[in-house]
């Protein structure tokens, strides 16, 4: 069924509000509203209409379309994280490294966003997307709201990171994907869809990032990896100095240039420093680029835009 069709249902209709004419300082202080971090369909502009907003998309106006595009999403990285284990889980060994961390949310994320796409276009066709209009979102969809902020923002950093301090070696494609690939799929997804999102929610990879970062250091104090070396990455390791060996593992010097202040830095400047900027750039790019599937407050219709 095409967005035309869909539009004609005088039971379900199809529009978005486009905030890239408000002033971004104006939507930028709105986010600072307590309501803004909790994964409801009430927000200050209006009320999200779940159906439409993660459902469709205003730019691909085909439904169908669009769900073959969630469907190779979610395909694609499922069929990568196998493939990823079955070379690299060495006994749980896998679990150890942030890349895998957020490789585990987005491919979760995808599969959940396309089995939900499927349902939601099903209520359309259905003529029952009003539920979206009415009720509250389902906990499935807050999940995924949750994923998808969560995803977005740590691929980014997984893919600075890796590029500019870990990559060696030649350019291949198993190293691409978990390192820039599901960045680029969870992106093209973020401008395409029709979901709110809200700085306030910042909070959520903020979460994530200091979980790794306690992790990181439990990691090496308990010498999970002393078969292989005392650190997780060699650019944050807690030694010493470059002839302090672990205490689990006397014959593995460290050779890298961190220390443990370097690595506190870099370890705390996660959470606290890139991820804030970093939202705040997705932030600028979702008010200025993205239409949200939001009702009007004033009428308690579906907002036009101009």
């Amino acid at each position: 069924m095409s967005f035309q069709k869909l539009d004609e249902n005088p039971s379900y209709s199809l529009s978005y509000v486009d905030s890239s004419k408000e002033p971004f300082c104006s939507s930028f202080k709105n986010e600072f509203q307590s309501s803004m971090i909790k994964l409801s369909a009430d927000t200050p502009k209006g009320r999200i209409n779940w159906v439409m907003a993660w459902g469709f998309s205003r730019i691909i106006t085909k439904p169908e379309v669009f769900l073959l595009m969630r469907s190779f999403s979610a395909i694609f990285a499922v069929v990568m994280i196998i493939d990823s284990w079955v070379k690299h889980f060495d006994n749980g060994i896998w679990f150890a490294f942030l890349t895998h961390w957020i490789m585990t949310i987005n491919t979760i994320f995808l599969v959940l966003l396309w089995i939900c796409t499927i349902w939601l276009q099903s209520k359309a066709r259905k003529g029952t997307g009003s539920d979206g209009e009415t009720a509250d979102i389902p906990l499935v969809l807050k999940i995924i709201w949750f994923l998808q902020n969560t995803g977005l923002v740590c691929s980014c950093i997984v893919t600075f990171l890796y590029w500019t301090l870990l990559a060696k070696g030649a350019f291949n494609f198993y190293s691409f994907f978990p390192h820039g690939g599901l960045f680029i799929l969870v992106t093209i997804d973020f401008l395409l869809s029709a979901y709110p999102f809200h700085y306030a929610q910042t909070i959520f990879p903020i979460i994530i990032a200091s979980l790794y970062t306690i992790f990181n250091g439990l990691v090496w104090a308990a010498g999970w990896l002393v078969k292989y070396n005392p650190w997780v990455y060699e650019v944050v390791c807690w030694c010493t100095d470059k002839k302090n060996h672990h205490p689990f593992n006397e014959t593995s010097p460290y050779t890298g240039s961190s220390n443990p202040v370097k690595t506190a830095i870099i370890t705390l400047s996660l959470p606290l420093i890139v991820v804030p900027l970093l939202n705040l750039l997705f932030f600028f790019l979702s008010t200025k680029f993205r239409k949200v599937a939001l009702l009007s407050q004033s009428d308690n219709k579906l907002a036009t835009p101009p």
